[in-house]
Protein backbone atom coordinates (compact mmCIF):
# COMPACT_ATOMS: atom_id res chain seq x y z
CA UNK A 1 0.00 0.00 0.00
CA UNK A 2 1.33 3.53 -0.67
CA UNK A 3 1.43 6.19 1.39
CA UNK A 4 -1.61 7.68 0.06
CA UNK A 5 -3.37 4.70 0.59
CA UNK A 6 -2.09 4.48 4.33
CA UNK A 7 -3.29 8.02 4.59
CA UNK A 8 -6.81 7.45 3.24
CA UNK A 9 -7.05 4.68 5.93
CA UNK A 10 -6.34 6.57 9.00
CA UNK A 11 -8.22 9.58 7.48
CA UNK A 12 -11.56 7.02 7.26
CA UNK A 13 -11.14 5.31 10.63
CA UNK A 14 -10.69 9.03 12.40
CA UNK A 15 -13.55 10.03 10.28
CA UNK A 16 -15.35 6.93 11.14
CA UNK A 17 -14.56 7.03 15.08
CA UNK A 18 -15.61 10.63 15.44
CA UNK A 19 -18.80 9.84 14.05
CA UNK A 20 -19.59 6.92 15.93
CA UNK A 21 -18.43 7.88 19.33
CA UNK A 22 -20.81 10.83 18.87
CA UNK A 23 -23.63 8.44 18.90
CA UNK A 24 -25.17 9.08 22.21
CA UNK A 25 -29.07 8.97 21.60
CA UNK A 26 -30.41 5.21 19.71
CA UNK A 27 -26.86 3.77 19.88
CA UNK A 28 -28.16 -0.16 20.11
CA UNK A 29 -30.29 0.99 17.46
CA UNK A 30 -27.86 2.96 15.13
CA UNK A 31 -25.37 -0.58 15.88
CA UNK A 32 -28.35 -2.60 14.98
CA UNK A 33 -28.77 -0.76 11.20
CA UNK A 34 -25.08 -0.39 10.55
CA UNK A 35 -24.80 -4.23 10.63
CA UNK A 36 -27.04 -5.08 7.40
CA UNK A 37 -25.82 -1.93 5.44
CA UNK A 38 -22.34 -3.92 4.31
CA UNK A 39 -24.65 -6.61 2.43
CA UNK A 40 -27.52 -4.24 1.37
CA UNK A 41 -24.47 -2.27 -1.17
CA UNK A 42 -23.62 -5.80 -2.17
CA UNK A 43 -26.79 -6.35 -3.61
CA UNK A 44 -28.98 -3.19 -3.57
CA UNK A 45 -26.14 -0.91 -4.77
CA UNK A 46 -25.20 2.28 -3.88
CA UNK A 47 -28.17 4.31 -5.39
CA UNK A 48 -30.61 2.80 -4.18
CA UNK A 49 -29.03 2.33 -0.38
CA UNK A 50 -28.92 6.05 -0.16
CA UNK A 51 -32.13 6.53 -1.15
CA UNK A 52 -33.77 4.15 1.02
CA UNK A 53 -32.03 6.01 4.19
CA UNK A 54 -32.91 9.38 3.12
CA UNK A 55 -36.76 7.62 2.38
CA UNK A 56 -36.37 6.35 5.99
CA UNK A 57 -36.01 9.73 7.76
CA UNK A 58 -34.59 8.11 11.14
CA UNK A 59 -31.95 9.84 12.92
CA UNK A 60 -29.80 6.66 12.70
CA UNK A 61 -30.42 6.63 8.72
CA UNK A 62 -29.22 10.52 9.17
CA UNK A 63 -26.21 9.15 10.75
CA UNK A 64 -25.17 6.47 8.34
CA UNK A 65 -25.85 8.98 5.28
CA UNK A 66 -23.24 11.42 6.97
CA UNK A 67 -20.40 8.89 7.14
CA UNK A 68 -21.38 8.28 3.20
CA UNK A 69 -21.41 12.04 2.41
CA UNK A 70 -17.65 12.86 4.36
CA UNK A 71 -16.50 9.46 3.04
CA UNK A 72 -17.77 9.65 -0.63
CA UNK A 73 -17.85 13.55 -0.68
CA UNK A 74 -15.16 14.59 1.57
CA UNK A 75 -18.31 17.26 3.16
CA UNK A 76 -21.34 16.97 4.50
CA UNK A 77 -24.05 17.87 2.13
CA UNK A 78 -27.30 19.54 2.54
CA UNK A 79 -30.12 18.38 5.69
CA UNK A 80 -31.81 16.57 2.95
CA UNK A 81 -28.73 14.24 1.56
CA UNK A 82 -30.25 14.70 -1.99
CA UNK A 83 -26.78 16.22 -3.38
CA UNK A 84 -25.40 12.86 -2.30
CA UNK A 85 -27.75 10.68 -4.69
CA UNK A 86 -27.03 13.17 -7.02
CA UNK A 87 -23.48 12.47 -6.83
CA UNK A 88 -23.95 8.90 -6.70
CA UNK A 89 -26.56 9.09 -10.22
CA UNK A 90 -24.30 11.36 -11.87
CA UNK A 91 -21.27 9.68 -11.39
CA UNK A 92 -19.46 8.18 -14.44
CA UNK A 93 -19.23 3.80 -14.77
CA UNK A 94 -15.52 4.27 -13.01
CA UNK A 95 -16.52 6.93 -10.60
CA UNK A 96 -19.71 5.24 -9.16
CA UNK A 97 -17.66 2.25 -8.88
CA UNK A 98 -15.43 3.77 -6.43
CA UNK A 99 -17.77 5.37 -4.46
CA UNK A 100 -19.27 1.81 -4.26
CA UNK A 101 -16.40 0.11 -3.00
CA UNK A 102 -15.39 2.94 -0.92
CA UNK A 103 -19.15 2.90 0.89
CA UNK A 104 -18.89 -0.60 1.20
CA UNK A 105 -15.49 0.06 2.74
CA UNK A 106 -16.84 2.85 5.30
CA UNK A 107 -19.72 0.61 6.14
CA UNK A 108 -17.86 -2.50 6.95
CA UNK A 109 -15.34 -0.61 9.31
CA UNK A 110 -18.53 1.48 10.61
CA UNK A 111 -19.88 -1.47 11.72
CA UNK A 112 -16.46 -3.30 13.25
CA UNK A 113 -15.75 0.24 14.51
CA UNK A 114 -19.66 0.75 16.18
CA UNK A 115 -19.72 -2.97 17.53
CA UNK A 116 -16.31 -2.37 19.09
CA UNK A 117 -17.38 0.89 21.09
CA UNK A 118 -20.77 -0.26 21.47
CA UNK A 119 -19.77 -3.48 23.72
CA UNK A 120 -17.14 -1.21 25.54
CA UNK A 121 -19.88 1.22 26.58
CA UNK A 122 -22.18 -2.32 27.84
CA UNK A 123 -19.47 -3.48 29.57
CA UNK A 124 -19.54 -0.12 31.71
Amino acid sequence: MNGNGIFRERERNRLIYDKVSSWKRDQEKAVQRVRGLPVRLRTQGLVMVVADLIRGGDPCDDRMLEILAEGLLGRTPSSNFLDLLKECIEADRGGYLKMQHEAMVLMEQTKVLAEALWANQKAK
